[in-house]
């Protein structure tokens, strides 16, 4: 049917008869119901042409609801006289920018007629300057562009006269005469039958007009049921931060998600917006401020504009910006963004208070992954003013920020993402100790998810892998509190806690530069329990204390620090302290696993007399503690089995592992990947029995662990690729020289050598590094041994 119009009602079929003076529903029916015999008229009579019937209206007027002095103009009849309809018509609403400046993929895209196309993100992504790209590039290819402002009601009532009045639908008394919903369907009419002459008789021949209307802002989608053209033969573009837009009941959409600038696009619009294209590595400094924007057409317009009136270079904007960025983004550009900025852009102010306590939390999570059980698991423990503590609260404020496209959610995989750019701007807003509030909101939730680590699952790959999950969170509480410095935020020492956890984390898989960034976190919790306080908690702040220089030690062992043995001594202080306050069995199985780290870090020095005896008392500290229902932590019997190998008594080593390995075998079965350990011991027992010349013995257990550790710590791990190391060299012994050769690659890749296929300049490469650590050794490469090069590296990595 032509001209029919739905309305939505959240009722029961049962009653839908019901509609009461109180619903919103009734307002509209009422409109509708008095409209219908206006209608009418214009409706029959064009449905009628389209047969070339003649029909005769003149006494129709009678039996309307028209008052009795009504006039003929007040009637929405498009054949009342003839009209001839002022064609090309072109109301644009927008000159075209002629520093129009990337999206040209999107902009140029051809609508294929009749399409209805929608525009979707968030504010400042230039959605509009696309749309008038677009309709000025493809202005020879419709007959009729009509640009319609679709911010509220009363401007879409405004667009429409202004159609019908360049279209020469009405003229100005008619506007002036009729309702606006009058003009809305003569409007209508037309589109839905564009026609060059109306109201002769007999009906001219019509000749289809090749239309298209953009409606502009269209951030509420609802409002446009009433506009939008039914069985229409044109084109619909539509721009709207709402992603709902593409969804709307009583239109078929398909919407384009615009993405940010592309890096270079975005360098360059900055280059000319700020006309600083012949300064040094301009493109280069001007692509990585743009970066920082986030790739946002108005913050990058913003910023170009202000180092031009402020007379800065860019290198100059960058130490301003990093300095007092709240000032550049609430600082408006006249004439080219409508006194909008970016800092208002987003209208954050008008959202409910769920929804900005949730986004408060958002601005300092990170921003490209962002699971929702954080947001909800731990919501009740939230000291946050108004942050949604139900699920329901939580689906509301979601709701919320969606719709003003402030994030986007991935409902498969049940994660949302936010602009870098919205974060920052929502985070100068906030004084420090609003920042702080927020902070310690943040880590609150995602401790709540955290699989915090203790003595079941120190190593346990499924613990892993759900920390791989969350680990981003903790990297940005890492940025957030460097930006502020922890003694300005005094975050609560529950941050602490997550610290030690990633440093755990970059200790395991200690690939590039990870085992600085361990220390680097264990350090900074270190900061946070100095400057913080636990509320009175003093057991908690010690137990804190005590695993930062846990993972200090192990950091400063891997890195060859003289920081290695102190840290341990000051954690194994700090253990007895709290075993003799508290007596908390944790502390009690975690005391041996200390003297184990302290056993390695003594063989840095090397005092090899001293870290068998830390680990012999480590063993029997663990036998103690240790039920007959669990597996003993393993690595001081691995420790002791290599030393005692490499000092030349390999069965010693053999049979200190084997029975270690034996019940692992017998509890996690064979070649076991749920935790790391096996790995590592089917390794080192392979070593063991090369130094007792058994190498089909090594070459299988090599395998064995090389596989093992691939699964469990990761292709990329140092702990592989020395793993991949020692199964080459058995390769290479067993004459598999292609098979050596693709492993000792892998462990080339993870130095960050790429000239992987230069043997000689490799080996000259070892030898100055060997030079390095041995300067007394003069002999040449063919003079050398493996066991010549095996003394300089340190045992466990042998």
């Amino acid at each position: 049917m032509e001209r029919e119009e739905l309305f939505g009602i959240n009722t029961f079929h049962s009653e839908l008869q019901f509609v009461n003076m109180e619903n919103p529903l009734f307002n509209r029916l009422v409109e509708f119901l008095s409209k219908a015999p206006l209608d009418g008229v214009a409706i029959v009579t064009n449905a009628y042409q389209r047969l070339e019937i003649d029909l005769d209206f003149s006494d129709t007027y009678s039996h309307t609801s028209r008052p009795q002095d009504a006039t003929h103009s007040d009637i929405p009849n498009l054949t009342s006289r003839p009209r001839r309809v002022l064609l090309p018509c072109y109301c644009l609403g927008q000159n075209r920018n002629p520093k129009f400046f990337g999206q040209k993929r999107v902009a140029l895209r051809r609508l294929h007629e009749p399409e209805n196309v929608c525009y979707l993100r968030h504010g400042g992504l230039g959605k509009s300057e696309i749309a008038i790209e677009y309709v000025h590039s493809r202005k020879t290819e419709f007959g009729a562009i009509f640009w319609v402002n679709s911010a509220s009601t009363q401007k879409l009532d405004a667009g429409f006269v202004d159609i019908a009045l360049k279209l020469g639908l009405q003229d100005e008394a008619e506007v002036l005469s009729d309702d606006p919903g009058v003009t809305r369907g003569i409007v209508k009419a037309w589109l839905a039958s564009p026609a060059r002459l109306l109201g002769v008789d007999p009906p001219e021949q019509r000749v289809d007009v090749n239309w298209l209307i953009v409606f502009d802002n269209a951030d509420e989608p609802d409002i446009l049921s009433d506009f939008w053209p039914v069985g229409s033969t044109g084109s619909i573009l539509l721009t709207s931060r709402s992603p709902l837009a593409r969804y709307a009941y009583f239109a078929n959409l398909s919407g384009i998600d615009l993405p940010p600038m592309s890096p270079e696009d975005a360098g360059r619009l900055l280059q000319k917006t700020s006309f600083r294209e012949d300064e040094p590595n301009s493109l280069d400094t001007c692509s990585l401020i743009a970066k920082r924007l986030g790739g946002l057409p108005l913050a990058i317009i913003q910023m170009g504009y202000l180092i031009l009136i402020k007379h800065l270079s860019l290198l100059e904007f960058v130490e301003y910006y990093n300095h007092d960025m709240k000032k550049f983004q609430e600082s408006p550009v006249l004439s080219l963004t409508k006194q909008q900025t970016v800092a208002s852009i987003w209208n954050i102010e008008s959202l409910p208070l769920p929804a900005v306590a949730l986004l408060h939390a958002l601005s300092v999570l990170d921003p490209d992954l962002i699971y929702e059980d954080i947001l909800v698991t731990g919501a009740k423990h939230v000291e946050l003013e108004n942050y949604p503590q139900a699920k329901t609260e939580y689906f509301e404020a979601r709701e919320a920020l969606i719709k003003s496209s402030l994030v986007t959610r991935n409902i498969e995989l049940g994660f949302i993402k936010i602009h870098r750019l919205v974060q920052e701007v929502v985070r100068q807003k906030l004084g420090i100790q609003e920042f702080r509030a927020v902070y310690n909101a943040a880590v609150t939730l995602v401790s709540a998810v955290w699989p915090f680590v203790d003595d079941s699952n120190l190593n346990e790959v499924k613990r892993l892998r759900r920390v791989r999950r969350y680990f981003p969170q903790v990297a940005s509480f890492r940025g957030n509190i460097e930006e502020k410095t922890p003694e300005t935020l005094k975050a609560h020492i529950n941050v602490s806690a997550l610290f030690n956890e990633a440093s755990w984390i970059y200790i395991l898989q200690p690939w590039g530069f990870n085992l600085r960034y361990g220390a680097e976190f264990a350090k900074l919790s270190q900061q946070v329990l100095k400057i913080g306080n636990a509320e009175g908690d003093e057991r908690l702040h010690i137990k804190l204390l005590a695993n930062s220089y846990r993972f200090q030690a192990i950091t400063a062992t891997y890195m060859d620090s003289e920081l290695a043995v102190p840290s341990c001594k000051k954690w194994i202080s700090l253990l007895v302290d709290r075993i003799e306050k508290y007596q908390d069995p944790i502390d009690i199985k975690t005391m041996p696993i200390a003297y184990n780290e302290l056993g390695m870090a003594l063989m840095r020095i090397p005092c090899q007399e001293e870290a068998l005896k830390s680990w012999e008392m480590s063993c029997d500290t663990i036998l103690q503690v240790t039920t007959p229902e669990d597996l003993p932590f393993p690595f001081p019997w691995v420790h002791r089995a290599i030393v005692s190998a490499y000092s030349g008594d390999a069965d010693t080593g053999y049979n200190l592992l084997l029975p270690i390995l034996e019940k692992r075998e017998e509890r996690l079965g064979v070649d076991d990947t749920t935790t790391i350990e096996t790995g590592f011991i089917l390794s080192f027992i392979g070593n063991i029995c090369r130094l007792h010349t058994r190498h089909d013995d090594a070459y299988n257990f090599y395998q064995r662990g090389a596989a093992a550790l691939k699964v469990t710590t990761g292709e990329r791990s140092s702990f592989t690729t020395q793993a991949y190391y020692r199964l080459a060299r058995s390769y290479f012994e067993r004459g598999a020289y292609q098979e050596a050769s693709e492993l000792l690659e892998k462990c080339i890749r993870f130095t960050g050598e790429e000239n992987k296929n230069e043997p000689r300049r490799l080996l000259d490469k070892a030898m100055l590094l060997r030079r390095d650590l041995d300067p007394e050794d003069h002999r040449g490469e063919p003079k050398l041994t493996d066991d010549d090069w095996d003394k300089l590296v340190y045992y466990f990595n042998r």
